[in-house]
């Protein structure tokens, strides 16, 4: 632990990797063959590969060396994922077992992450008319995985991601931290735990995961909703520091209201943040009425949901430099356009709509507004953003930190 208090776990993991046994092309697994590595976890290595059987199958297999491995988190994944199957939201199960040096988990192959579009964007974040249908699928893939019994802990934008669909076009994985909150046997929420270690990623993590108390799905929507934040203005309302600290005292301080409005996002927006607040530990959220707010303001401000993503417009050498797969959609897909919705009213509020649930929303002008940041400090781009990576350890969470100076920029004040 050093001197501010953060743990050192990240030069752990970092060693960790280093003494990984790397795959080369050709390499075979099982009935798998290695066609190249697609990226790198905190636990293991994640390649492309085809299977013996069909050469032109392709899969993505995540392999977690056998030795040194306390726990098993590829086994945790592979329960819960199964568990998933019947759900279009999360990548399609194709085998585990174990060699003599490896666990492996084979799935489904999948398009980049949210993440790593969002960073070659001239601009560094989405259109609007993306962002709002973003938000609506990406909250479809929470709610699924809730209504399966789990929190997932961790949500942010490079756990989402692409496949070549319209209908349901973006997958949430990555269950490392993922935890059951509810007991399948009694169908009753399981208590919540007096302190519980930190749990999720600091820059998207909600204050709750910040004070060390057991996450909800309230916690999951926060981290949603600032990750869509990130996804629509490019930035965030508080300092991106290697210090949790820091940033959990710039969260205490940010003005979430001026933060929408300074970075023209729909009113509806802040109508979703108050709704995330009111809402408790046993809570379960209102999936339907968020979406509601969304589609509202897709309606306000004229967007459709025949309009092309970004990704649909990236050229196929472009997709392929961060991709294992193009991602044209069937010809007969369509988006699944949300329906029967409730009206977009907050909850203990009469008969106040969104329209009129904040009527200084609007009044402060937004005209020529630039984030501030530090003197000294480059503009903001993603490209150039300090890589943070989710706290790994479940029972202690500890801060993983990263190279390079602070990342203090978009922060309102």
């Amino acid at each position: 632990m050093d001197k501010k208090g953060n743990n050192n776990h990240n030069n752990n993991n970092v060693a960790h990797r280093k003494e990984r046994r790397k795959l080369k092309n050709g390499d075979r697994i099982a009935d798998f063959t290695v066609i190249r590595l697609l990226g790198q976890g905190g636990y293991g290595d994640i390649y492309h590969v085809f299977s013996k059987l069909n050469p032109d199958d392709k899969f993505a297999m995540k392999l977690e060396m056998t030795a040194g491995q306390r726990k098993s988190h590829l086994f945790n994944e592979k329960e819960i994922l199964t568990h998933l199957q019947d759900s279009p939201y999360f990548p399609k199960f194709i085998a585990f077992g174990q060699t003599t040096l490896f666990r492996y988990l084979v799935e489904e192959c999948l398009g980049p992450s949210l993440a790593s579009v969002r960073r070659v964007l001239p601009d560094c974040h989405f259109s609007l008319s993306s962002s709002l249908r973003i938000g609506i699928e990406t909250l479809r893939t929470i709610e699924s995985f809730h209504k399966h019994g789990y929190i997932h802990r961790d949500i942010k934008p490079s756990n989402f991601l692409l496949r070549p669909s319209l209908s349901a076009p973006i997958l949430l994985v990555d269950y490392g931290l993922a935890k059951k909150y509810i007991n399948l046997e009694t169908g009753e929420i399981i208590p919540p735990r007096e302190r519980s270690g930190f749990a999720g990623t600091t820059k998207y993590a909600s204050l709750n995961a910040h004070e060390n108390k057991e996450l909800g799905r309230r916690d999951d929507l926060f981290s949603w909703l600032f990750s869509l934040f990130e996804i629509m203005s490019g930035c965030l309302p508080w300092v991106i520091s290697r210090d949790k600290q820091e940033t959990y005292e710039s969260k205490l301080e940010a003005d979430i209201e001026k933060f929408c409005k300074k970075t023209n996002m729909p009113r509806q927006i802040y109508s979703v943040y108050e709704i995330i607040k009111m809402y408790n530990f046993e809570d379960e959220p209102d999936y339907s009425l968020i979406i509601s707010f969304l589609v509202e303001a897709m309606e306000e401000n004229d967007c459709s949901w025949d309009e092309k993503y970004e990704w649909q417009a990236l050229s196929h050498e472009e997709l392929l430099n961060f991709s294992a797969l193009t991602l044209t959609p069937p010809t007969k897909d369509h988006p699944l356009i949300p329906d029967h919705l409730p009206p977009a009213i907050i909850p203990n509020r009469g008969s106040e709509s969104s329209s009129s649930i904040s009527e200084s929303y609007e009044s402060e002008s937004s005209e020529g507004f630039v984030p501030s940041k530090p003197k000294g400090e480059k503009d903001y781009c993603p490209r150039q953003e300090p890589k943070i990576e989710r706290d790994l350890n479940e029972k202690d969470h500890k801060d993983k930190h990263h190279k390079g100076k602070n990342n203090k920029n978009c922060l309102i004040q």
